[in-house]
């Protein structure tokens, strides 16, 4: 269950080299038992040799050459048959002897390794980073003494408890192990070292304190309501759910909880900032809302990354950074019922000033076919096969004509009625499937199945009324989260449910 996957080997082979001396046992024991055994043979088989040679080459002259000869050859045939052979026992002996330390040395190796796997895979811990989106197991950790970075820290044949750095200071290599600052005495565990993202060619600062990532994706064309779902969903998870049930909720850094702020005015005022497009290409393009979740029943905290793009790069495929979120995090793609062109034609004018300016320009079927290609792209997933992901497809603005009364409590409650064989939490679901059937948007709902494994279609208004007219009522906006929580940490999915009653 724990052995290496060729996917991170793969990885650990662009690592760079490890500032940490290899373990003398795990790199070399056997290597240098082999040639101490095979130079003790060939020393042996010198001294024959010198021996036998020297049979004609006495100095000695008649019957003392005779002699010597005679000397010789019988030296040489002592050391060929009792030298082999007492090389031979010393080279047993020494053998099990390091056989023995060998076997110890593989067998703390492997319990280490086991340990701190079983402790790893258990609680589903892993670094996320916000900047190039790679997922690994660990991050990179700086030595406390001379910031060097230890891409390996964990037990290998650097160390089976510690890696020693270059500069001589220990380093904890499995979750179980306290090193003392060699410098000023700090006692340090892995998980409490500096870190930096597992990828050498990021090196962005990251904060894993050994945290669960859990990471959801909010996806679409410009203008359907991306912003607003994101500024929606964090102000009621961070300001009610999480709370409600009990949680701790901290900002990741100072700039998330900058970003977070920005977001809860505008939630105040009713108000939602247009996602800027980025032209500093050393900048992502996809940017995350990040927060830690704490609470008693869940171990360890969660770490959430809510990523948002703008509309314009996801549809233009202008990305500064390869998406690979997508491969391995949940997914909402959100869509404006008034880009569907059934619907614009026959409601187009009964919206408000606002809400017509507010309208989302690509047609959906280009959005999905747009949004196919990244998450096959980014999981490196083979036209024609199923991709694993969760996906929730989000019906948004469903407070504009054309929608409202399609999904109204009165709307929701008949078709409850009309469909007794339908399952409660599959509702929505069908209905969604149904409006979009009903406006010609047949293609769409197919191209969706074939696509993707666990597909769930959801309807939501992220500000509830037009934009600028007040605090946001959004309605609708956790259900996505809590069906992906469902599929990806149960635990965290029963704190929404609790949250959410």
């Amino acid at each position: 269950m724990f052995g290496r996957s060729k996917k991170a080997e793969d990885i650990d082979a662009l690592l760079p080299d490890e500032p940490s001396g290899k373990n003398y046992f795990l790199e070399k024991g056997f290597s240098d038992l082999g040639g101490t055994i095979r130079e003790s043979f060939e020393a042996n088989g010198k001294t024959a040799s010198k021996s036998f040679s020297s049979i004609t080459g006495s100095k000695y002259s008649g019957a003392g050459k005779a002699a010597m000869g005679v000397l010789y050859f019988f030296a040489g045939i002592a050391v060929a048959i009792f030298g082999t052979i007492l090389t031979l026992l010393i080279s047993v002996v020494h053998s099990i002897i390091v056989f023995v330390i060998m076997l110890v040395v593989y067998a703390g190796l492997g319990l280490s390794k086991l340990i701190d796997g079983i402790y790893r895979h258990t609680l589903g811990l892993s670094v996320v980073c916000d900047r190039c989106k790679v997922k690994t197991e660990l991050p990179g950790y700086h030595c406390p003494v001379c910031g060097k970075t230890h891409y390996r820290l964990k037990p290998n044949v650097y160390g089976i408890f510690m890696h020693k750095c270059e500069c001589g200071q220990k380093l904890p290599a499995t979750f179980f192990i306290r090193t003392k600052n060699k410098t000023t005495g700090d006692v340090y565990r892995r998980r409490k070292l500096d870190a930096v993202c597992g990828n050498p060619n990021c090196e962005a600062r990251v904060y894993p304190d050994e945290s669960r990532p859990v990471t959801i994706t909010i996806a679409g064309s410009p203008s359907v309501g991306k912003t607003a779902y994101l500024t929606a969903v964090s102000h009621e998870l961070i300001e009610g759910v999480f709370p409600k049930a009990g949680c701790t909720v901290t900002h990741y850094t100072p700039e998330k909880e900058t970003m977070y702020l920005a977001a809860a005015k505008d939630y105040k005022s009713g108000e939602t900032a247009k996602t800027i497009e980025s032209t500093d290409r050393d900048k992502p393009s996809a940017f995350s809302l990040s927060f830690f979740v704490e609470h008693a029943k869940l171990k360890p905290k969660r770490l959430l990354h809510i990523f948002d793009i703008a509309g314009e790069t996801f549809i233009r495929n202008a990305e500064h950074e390869r998406q690979l979120q997508y491969s391995y995090a949940g997914v909402i793609l959100i869509v404006d019922p008034m880009a569907i062109p059934e619907i614009r034609d026959r409601y187009e004018d009964e919206l408000d000033e606002i809400d017509a300016l507010s309208i989302g320009g690509e047609d959906p079927n280009q959005v999905l076919s747009a949004f196919v290609a990244k998450v096959q792209n980014a999981g490196v997933i083979a036209t024609g096969k199923q991709i694993a992901v969760p996906v929730a497809i989000v019906i948004n603005k469903i407070d504009e004509p054309g929608v409202k009364d399609v999904f109204s409590e009165d709307a929701i409650s008949a078709y409850k009625a009309a469909h007794a064989d339908c399952e409660e939490d599959k509702i929505t679901d069908r209905m969604c499937r149904d409006f979009l059937m009903e406006n010609r948007m047949g293609n769409f709902v197919t191209t969706v199945d074939v696509n993707f494994k666990t597909v769930r279609y959801f309807a939501c208004s992220a500000i509830g009324h037009t934009r600028g007219q007040g605090i946001y009522e959004p309605k609708g906006v956790i259900e996505p989260i809590r069906w992906i929580a469902k599929l990806t940490d149960k635990q965290l999915a029963r704190l929404l449910d609790a949250g959410s009653e």
